[in-house]
């Protein structure tokens, strides 16, 4: 299925499939199961709530990709992945050595900061070489070169506007099909942590590069443990405990905090590449 086409029925699919376990967990709920039982079948909120972040508030990084499904429609993941699969969340002006996280968190310093030709970046060079070995691939949504120099031109177009108008959400830019499945993804460790789940990696670096503190997201799952804790210390029913979660969370904004004005932001990338590049002279 091409990524476009995935992207239209995902949504569908599972909302659909969103059915059987909101059923399941009401009879859970009103039948008092056991509360392993009714985290177990906690659904995925409908609709998801949008909220702000500041990015400087989310310690941790995974790709969810490999322990989530797109097509999922519960809340909680249970398993290790918050043991073995999550990584310290690094500021934009420090430098990426882990593989898991070297090619965009590079791409965006060399592109944005170092003021380097896309040509010569990490991610550039891998999704030619996945290409060159496998013609037609898709890596990133592209599956020619020419695709692939569109993309980046596409990327450089959204630091423009985001430095001029500010970091909109995939609605406000015309994304109307799922929007919110377009929007950065936390999880919730076992230990409460903020997680940042795969997609939104280039705006997030890029909103930092710019001095943007307030950034959109939706919560799309947690770790069963930390619901069943939070659901015992508030007394209430899993899916209640995490909307009044979200809802009292001094992290959290309901709606979009001012926007610093176009002359701040301007002011702001200036002074922090000139910052970073004193730093890489350092290093």
């Amino acid at each position: 299925m091409s990524s476009a086409l995935h992207q239209q029925v995902a949504p569908a699919v599972r909302a659909a499939m969103r059915l059987p376990y909101a059923a399941a967990y009401r009879a859970a709920v009103s039948l008092r199961a056991p509360l392993r039982t009714q985290v177990r079948l906690l659904p995925m909120p409908d609709p998801l709530p949008l909220r702000w972040i500041d990015p400087a508030n989310i310690p941790l990084w995974s790709n969810s990709r490999r322990w989530t499904s797109p097509r999922s429609a519960r809340f909680c993941y249970g398993g290790d992945w918050d043991l073995r699969q999550v990584h310290p969340r690094k500021s934009i002006f420090e430098p990426e050595t882990a593989a898991q996280r070297y090619d965009v968190h590079e791409t965006i310093r060399a592109i944005f900061l170092q003021q380097r030709p896309y040509e010569t970046t990490p991610q550039y060079e891998r999704m030619m070489q996945l290409l060159a070995e496998r013609p037609g691939a898709n890596t990133w949504g592209c599956r020619s070169a020419q695709e692939v120099d569109a993309y980046f031109q596409r990327m450089m177009q959204a630091f423009e506007s985001m430095r001029t108008r500010g970091y909109r959400t995939q609605r406000e830019l015309g994304n109307r099909r799922n929007p919110l499945d377009e929007e950065m993804r936390l999880y919730v460790t076992r230990d409460g942590r903020l997680c940042q789940g795969s997609g939104a990696n280039h705006r997030i670096r890029m909103a930092e590069i710019l001095g943007i503190r307030w950034v959109p997201f939706v919560l799309r799952g947690a770790h069963p443990q930390w619901v069943m804790k939070l659901s015992r210390e508030l007394g209430l029913p899993p899916h209640e405990a995490v909307a009044a979660w979200i809802e009292t969370n001094e992290l959290f904004r309901a709606s979009r905090p001012d926007r610093p004005s176009t002359a701040w932001q301007t002011d702001s990338v200036v002074q922090r590449v000139a910052l970073s590049s004193r730093v890489d002279d350092v290093l």
